[in-house]
């Protein structure tokens, strides 16, 4: 009931769903909280942020019409969510190899793999990057450690 009233009730949705997390569900993990929260407006459920995303304005016979593009308006803000998505998955996967990484320190597959994946990202950022033209923000949004 609280999500559903979200809109006509922000304080018990709050309480519900954004209080405590980051004492409980994030112990310990504020960056990754940080990444979530910025993560959970944006993802697949939808909210007022998501559904105005997908809004395209098009003009069709002198007519204006408002359009939803359920995947999204253009290819850069979903490409750019997904890579965020990416980013966050590296980062719980960095928090778990660093919980482990006594045991994982032997496994030369796995560190290979990590290696190759850390290229891989990179280059991932790199060629998205140019092919969006993105500016590098004033002030980070996440910074990685």
């Amino acid at each position: 009931m609280a999500w559903l009233n979200k809109l006509d009730d922000p304080a018990t949705w709050k309480e519900e769903f954004w209080d405590n997390k980051q004492t409980v569900l994030f112990e310990g993990l504020d960056l990754l909280y940080k990444v979530w929260k910025q993560l959970s407006e944006m993802g697949s459920h939808a909210n007022i942020t998501s559904i105005c995303d997908r809004v395209k304005i098009v003009e069709v016979d002198g007519q204006s019409e408002m359009r939803l593009n359920y995947t999204g308006v253009e290819e850069k803000p979903w490409v750019m969510g997904i890579f965020d998505m990416l980013l966050m998955g590296f980062m719980m996967e960095e928090t778990f190899f660093k919980d482990y990484q006594m045991r994982f320190q032997f496994d030369e597959r796995l560190l290979t793999m990590r290696r190759e994946f850390e290229i891989y990202k990179e280059r991932l950022r790199s060629t998205l990057i140019t092919r969006y033209d993105i500016k590098r923000p004033e002030v980070p949004i996440v910074a990685l450690k």
